[in-house]
Parts: C-alpha cells; sequence; structure tokens
C-alpha cells in the first residue's frame, strides 16, 4: 500500500498547487522523489492533481495536511528507526532471531497505524469535495484501475 508521506513542505505544495486541474497535470507531471528524501505521493493525492478546486477547498486540504504533518512525520521517523535496528539485527554475528521476529512485528504494527492515518486523511480531504468532484475522483480511480489492469494482462 502506498502511504501518504506528508514532508516539511507538503502544506506549501498544497497552498501553491493551481486552481485548475490542467495546469495541476502539467505543474505535477514529473513528480519526482528529490535526493536524498523519500517522498511518496498515495493513488489519492495524484488524483487529487486532476481535479479543479476552489480556494476555499485548497486552504481547507492544506489545513488537514498541515493539522496531520507533525503525527505522520513522527511515525515514519519511528519507522525508519525500526528499519535502521531490524538491519542492525540482520547483520549483527550473533543473530537473535527473537529480537528479528519482535521487530518485525512492530515494523508491521507501524505501518499498519501509518496506513489508517492515511486513510483517515484521505478521507477527511475527500469530504472537503463537492458531489461532483467526489464522482470525477472515481471515475479517475477506475480509470486507473482499469489501465493498470490492461497492462497486467498485456
Amino acid at each position: 500500500a502506498s502511504a501518504l508521506l506528508i514532508s516539511n513542505n507538503a502544506t506549501a505544495q498544497m497552498q501553491d498547487m493551481p486552481l485548475n486541474a490542467e495546469e495541476n497535470a502539467t505543474k505535477y507531471k514529473n513528480h519526482k522523489p528529490r535526493k536524498g528524501k523519500f517522498i511518496a505521493m498515495s493513488h489519492f493525492s495524484r488524483l487529487l492533481h486532476k481535479i479543479d478546486f476552489t480556494t476555499e477547498q485548497k486552504n481547507k486540504i492544506a489545513e488537514i495536511m498541515q493539522n496531520n504533518k507533525a503525527s505522520m512525520s513522527e511515525k515514519y521517523k519511528d519507522l525508519h528507526n525500526l528499519y535502521k535496528q531490524f538491519d542492525d539485527v540482520k547483520f549483527n554475528q550473533n543473530f537473535d532471531s527473537n529480537k528479528a521476529q519482535n521487530l518485525v512485528k512492530q515494523i508491521s504494527e507501524k505501518r499498519i497505524e501509518i496506513d489508517l492515518e492515511d486513510f483517515n486523511i484521505e478521507k477527511q480531504i475527500y469530504e472537503v469535495l463537492n458531489k461532483e468532484q467526489q464522482q470525477q475522483i472515481k471515475k479517475l480511480y477506475e480509470e486507473e484501475k482499469s489501465k493498470q489492469h490492461n497492462r497486467k494482462n498485456k
């Protein structure tokens, strides 16, 4: 599952996002991770950039992202630290399978926690959309799902 990583500049990006979906598509067409930083856009986030927003909607979405930024950042730091601990155990000459198993469990629990928070953030953003925009995002989702299915079957 792709997770929505709210980076230090996520709110600024949302506030700088053009109101027009066509401009969004152009601006974010070649969105790539910055060197040295992991920045992921969820499937939902990519679809949002194809929708036209009012200024009020952009502000509400930016507020939602800002309200969740610190919590998500902390969760990703915790997950990163768990992975580092796991690597330390993996490469330790005195490999401890109990410690490894415990870390795998902690990593899984943290990923679930992150995924659930992502879901709640996306749900809050979805509720900001009007009925037409909600239908538009559903249609875009179905189109992308169909494209992925066609690529897999080739």
